[in-house]
C-alpha cells in the first residue's frame, strides 16, 4: 500500500475465488499517528463441494480452515480415507477420496 494521508480511506476486496462474509463494511480510515479504524470484514471460501451421502455443516469457511465430511445416517465410510479438506488461498479446496456408501451384505447359501 502507498503512503496515505490522515482521513484517507482504504477498501479491502476479496481475491478472485473468495467471497465477502456477511454485510460488513470493507473500508478503513487512516487516523492520526498512523493507526487505522477497524473492520470485521473477512473473505471466505465458498461452501465445500458436496459428496454423495455426506453431511456438510459448514457454509462459510475462512482460508486455512478445515471441513470434515461425515456420512449421513444409514451410510458408512468406504475405506480408510481422510475425510478432511482445507480451504486454500484462492477459494479452492484440497481434495479427498473420502466416500460414503451402503453396506452390501452377501448371503452364502
Amino acid at each position: 500500500m502507498a503512503e496515505v494521508e490522515v482521513g484517507q480511506n482504504y477498501t479491502y476486496k476479496c481475491q478472485s475465488g473468495l467471497f465477502e462474509k456477511g454485510d460488513l463494511n470493507p473500508t478503513i480510515t487512516c487516523l492520526e499517528y498512523g493507526s487505522w479504524t477497524s473492520t470485521q470484514f473477512q473473505c471466505v471460501c465458498n461452501t465445500p463441494p458436496m459428496k454423495y451421502g455426506t453431511i456438510n455443516e459448514m457454509a462459510e469457511v475462512e482460508v486455512g480452515q478445515n471441513n470434515t465430511y461425515k456420512c449421513q445416517s444409514g451410510l458408512f465410510e468406504k475405506g480408510d480415507l481422510n475425510p478432511t479438506i482445507t480451504c486454500l488461498e484462492y477459494g479452492s479446496w484440497t481434495s479427498t477420496q473420502f466416500q460414503c456408501g451402503n453396506v452390501i451384505i452377501h448371503f452364502i447359501e
